[in-house]
């Protein structure tokens, strides 16, 4: 997982390679050192069964302090 400001510049890595089972999961973030804005977060993924296979998504998210 990786964040990402407007211009496209990783700001944060708040995951870097974990491994985890299949599941639903929280990510706790410290965006205390970043300025109020637009923010792309981007998330990708390995199939285990064929590494080859690489799943990944993009979303955008708005920072307000």
């Amino acid at each position: 997982m990786k964040i990402c400001n407007d211009l496209g510049k990783v700001v944060a890595i708040p995951l870097d390679h974990e491994s985890m089972d299949a599941g639903v999961f929280e990510v706790e973030f410290d965006a205390s050192g970043l300025a109020s804005g637009m923010y792309l977060y981007a998330f990708s993924a390995q199939s285990v069964d064929n590494p080859a296979q690489v799943y990944e998504i993009t979303r955008r998210m708005l920072l307000i302090k």
